[in-house]
């Protein structure tokens, strides 16, 4: 008879499990973050992550506006820390 186990979880990819291209925009004031990130992020192959940092508290409202905008993903993955697909 086989013994049945529960699943061993899947952790969640956190903040420091990114492998692709990440900007630091601590310390810029809006508009800047965004304007980094179309800067880093045109130039890329569609369907490139990118993850962006950034402290400025309008960043919170622009950044996931920009992407939508220019029709990229944007997830929210911390407070100022958010993943886009190009």
């Amino acid at each position: 008879m086989s013994e049945r186990h529960a699943p061993i979880p899947t952790p969640m990819p956190g903040p420091n499990d990114f492998q692709g291209v990440r900007i630091d925009a601590r310390g810029l004031r809006c508009p800047l973050p965004v304007l980094r990130l179309r800067k880093v992020a045109l130039p890329l192959a569609p369907g490139t992550a990118l993850e962006l940092i950034a402290d400025d508290p309008a960043a919170k409202k622009d950044v996931p506006l920009f992407c939508a905008e220019m029709g990229w993903a944007c997830t929210t993955i911390a407070d100022g820390h958010w993943r886009v697909v190009r």
